[in-house]
């Protein structure tokens, strides 16, 4: 029984507790960032929401004509009103091509 091959009890237990204090460490920056993935996502439905509320505004004063755009806020008694033109630009991009609308205020 000279020959001593392998680890100790000792040496085991050592190597399992470091290795857990790595894993619990990198399992909550995983929980972090997933929060921070979801929250993002979140935000990113809202604000599309709103930029497609903004944009039926603008399609509807254009189509009226009337070179001023009204956006109604909630709880403002007074909707906004805004003078100002709509500026219609051709694009292509990657074999797509569209139609961006803008509203140029005066």
């Amino acid at each position: 029984m000279l020959n001593e091959k392998g680890f100790t009890l000792i040496e085991i237990m050592i190597a399992l507790t470091v290795l857990l204090i790595v894993v619990f460490t990198f399992s909550s920056f995983l929980c972090w960032s997933y929060a921070g993935i979801f929250s993002a996502g979140q935000k990113s439905v809202v604000l599309f929401a709103a930029q497609s509320d903004v944009e039926k505004i603008i399609a509807a004063a254009s189509a009226s004509g009337a070179g001023k755009l009204v956006i109604p806020f909630p709880g403002i008694p007074d909707p906004v009103r805004i003078c100002g033109e709509e500026v219609q630009i051709m694009y292509e991009h990657e074999g797509r091509s569209g139609m961006l609308t803008y509203f140029l205020p005066e």
